[in-house]
C-alpha cells in the first residue's frame, strides 16, 4: 500500500480492508445492539442480517458512525483519522484469536532455534498442545528462514529470564515475546486506538510478564519487527484468510 488511507476511503475504493473496517464497528456496536439497529435504520427484525447490510452498503460507515457521534466514544475520531496503510492499524482490525496467532507465530519465530531443539517426546507434545502442531512444524522446518537475525529482536522482547529450562520455560518465553511484539504495535497507535489494541490482548500473568516492550523499539528492531509479520501474514497458510493485512 502506499500513501494514507483512511476508513472512509478503503470503503468508498472496495479496498480488501473495507470488510475488517466494518465488522470492527459492528463489533464496537454489539454492546448496544438495540442502538445500534436504531442507528443503521434496521428494523428489530433484520439482526440476523445486520453483517450483510453494513458489507454491501458504503454508506454504512458513515450511518454507524452518526450512530456512534451520539454517544462520543473516544476512540471513534481517532479510528476514523486512522491510516490503515500502516500495519499497527491493519493489525487492529485482527478478530482477537487471529492477532493471538499471530502472536504466537513471531514469538514462535523468534524462539525456533530453541523450539527446534525439543527433543524429549513430553516436550514437544507440551509445545503442540500449547500452539498446534502446525505451529511446531512451522518453527522446525520455516521459522529459521523468516528473520536473519532473530537473537537480538529476540532479546528485547522477551522480558523474561533467558536460560531455557524445557518446553513450560520455552512456552513462556514465546507467549512473553508475542505480547511484546504486539504490544510494541499497539503504542505506535493514537492512546485511544492503542488501549482498544491492548484490550484483544491476554492480561499478563506474573512479574517476570508485566513489562510491556520497549515503544517504540529503535529503528532497526521497528524494521524487523515489521519485516516478519508481513512474512507471516502472506506466507503461512494459517494467516492467508488475513491477506488484506499483509
Amino acid at each position: 500500500m502506499t500513501g494514507s488511507l483512511t476508513a472512509a476511503q478503503a470503503i468508498r475504493a472496495g479496498n480488501p480492508l473495507s470488510g475488517p473496517i466494518l465488522a470492527f464497528l459492528l463489533g464496537a456496536a454489539a454492546d448496544m445492539p438495540e442502538e445500534a439497529e436504531r442507528g443503521l435504520g434496521l428494523p428489530p427484525e433484520t439482526t440476523g442480517d445486520l453483517w450483510p447490510a453494513l458489507t454491501t452498503s458504503p454508506r454504512a460507515l458513515a450511518r454507524l458512525s452518526h450512530f456512534f457521534a451520539a454517544s462520543e466514544p473516544p476512540w471513534l475520531s481517532a479510528f476514523l483519522a486512522a491510516d490503515f496503510s500502516a500495519l499497527p492499524a491493519r493489525l487492529m482490525l485482527l478478530p482477537r484469536e487471529a492477532l493471538l496467532i499471530l502472536g504466537h507465530y513471531i514469538g514462535i519465530t523468534l524462539h525456533s532455534p530453541e523450539a527446534a531443539a525439543l527433543i524429549r517426546r513430553e516436550d514437544v507434545l507440551a509445545f503442540r498442545a500449547a500452539f498446534g502442531q502446525a505451529a511446531h512444524e512451522f518453527a522446525v522446518q520455516r521459522a529459521p528462514f523468516f528473520l536473519r537475525e532473530p537473537k537480538r529482536l529476540a532479546r528485547i522482547l522477551d522480558a523474561g529470564p533467558g536460560e531455557d529450562q524445557g518446553a513450560p520455560e520455552l512456552i513462556n518465553r514465546i507467549n512473553r515475546a508475542a505480547r511484546a511484539a504486539l504490544t510494541a504495535c499497539a503504542g505506535t497507535l493514537a492512546p485511544p486506538l492503542n488501549r482498544l489494541f491492548l484490550a484483544k490482548l491476554p492480561r499478563p500473568e506474573g512479574p517476570e510478564v508485566s513489562q510491556a516492550a520497549p515503544c517504540p523499539l529503535d529503528e532497526a528492531a521497528w524494521y524487523s519487527l515489521k519485516a516478519l509479520l508481513r512474512k507471516l501474514l502472506t506466507k503461512e497458510k494459517e494467516m492467508k484468510p488475513w491477506a488484506a493485512f499483509s
